[in-house]
């Protein structure tokens, strides 16, 4: 258990971030002072030699990990980390409460367990054999495929009009492949591309308008990324409350890039870290984190952004309905 000093991600994080110079952590801001504190209260060993993809945690710390290279997948619940049976490459999953958690496979089963991981249903969301990534929100599956169609399940109606199925929305240079979704409280997808520009859209599931985040300044963007120099990738967009945060990484190097948006859309901070960590799961009050260093570990904050005037009246990011 790491000790309970507060730190403020965006100016003094280096005990968090394992980085030697809390200068290099100091990143553009807009007018509005919003910085995100993070306290480290647990960190927890990865099975050996496994690299998780994808995670949930649920409020009491449980958490789900996989990897969607294959069918591997870790429940971790009463201090251990279990092996799930699950037969195909995992594209998504949650915990609907506190004794169930669901699962969701690339051909687009839904995997029903208990607490324990024992599995006690199953049944097929949509029929397909290409699902790249899933995600729950409001008792439903949002479910992206292979060729970028957007499915709602189970699908319904709002006075004649459904946003879904629905074809993704095109991010620059990125490919369905390329495209991770997960949720915010607020009601909306986060359609994150892993690739340059690495550009977010929110979706509202109800209405079907778009929003998209702010991109990247060019002040903002690593010298490295710039010149071409390393692999760079995004992970998926975290909400936390009205903020998204968001790890750019170097799949070469330790470098890391951090956003952080409102629900405006407008790009807040960056920090650029020196540190094997990204962020990827998120509840109410904690952020998780998988770090590379020595041993693979899921690492639990407790996550604080302190009360900040967030109005959309003045933000000038594009707002369009399809």
């Amino acid at each position: 258990m790491a000790s309970a000093t507060t730190y403020s991600c965006w100016s003094a994080c280096a005990g968090i971030l394992a980085v030697t110079s809390p200068e290099t952590l100091l990143g553009t801001q807009s007018d509005l002072d919003v910085r995100l504190r993070l306290q480290e209260e647990a960190h927890y060993a990865l099975p050996e030699g496994f690299r998780p993809t994808g995670l949930a945690a649920a409020s009491d710390a449980s958490l789900l990990a996989w990897s969607g290279s294959d069918s591997t997948v870790f429940l971790r619940t009463a201090g251990n980390w279990v092996p799930l049976d699950i037969p195909r490459a995992v594209v998504g999953g949650t915990f609907l409460d506190q004794q169930q958690i669901a699962i969701v496979d690339a051909v687009g089963r839904l995997s029903i367990l208990d607490a324990q991981g024992n599995l006690n249903a199953h049944s097929f969301l949509i029929s397909t054999d290409s699902l790249v990534s899933a995600t729950h929100l409001g008792g439903r599956w949002y479910l992206l495929d292979a060729l970028g169609t957007l499915y709602e399940s189970p699908p319904r109606r709002r006075d004649g009009f459904s946003p879904f199925p629905r074809t993704w929305p095109e991010l620059p240079g990125a490919r369905p492949s390329d495209i991770r979704i997960s949720a915010a409280p607020s009601g909306h997808l986060l359609v994150t591309s892993s690739v340059y520009p690495f550009s977010v859209v929110s979706l509202d599931v109800t209405t079907g308008e778009l929003l998209n985040l702010a991109p990247l300044r060019r002040d903002d963007i690593p010298v490295a990324l710039q010149t071409g120099e390393g692999v760079w990738r995004s992970l998926v967009t975290v909400a936390l409350g009205g903020k998204y945060l968001r790890t750019l990484f170097d799949a070469q190097t330790d470098r890391r890039l951090l956003t952080l948006h409102d629900e405006c859309g407008r790009l807040l901070r960056t920090a650029t870290v020196q540190a094997p960590i990204g962020f990827a799961a998120a509840t109410p009050t904690h952020v998780y984190a998988v770090r590379h260093a020595g041993i693979n570990e899921v690492v639990q904050y407790k996550w604080e952004i302190p009360d900040a005037e967030n109005t959309c009246a003045s933000t000038t990011t594009g707002r369009k309905k399809e």
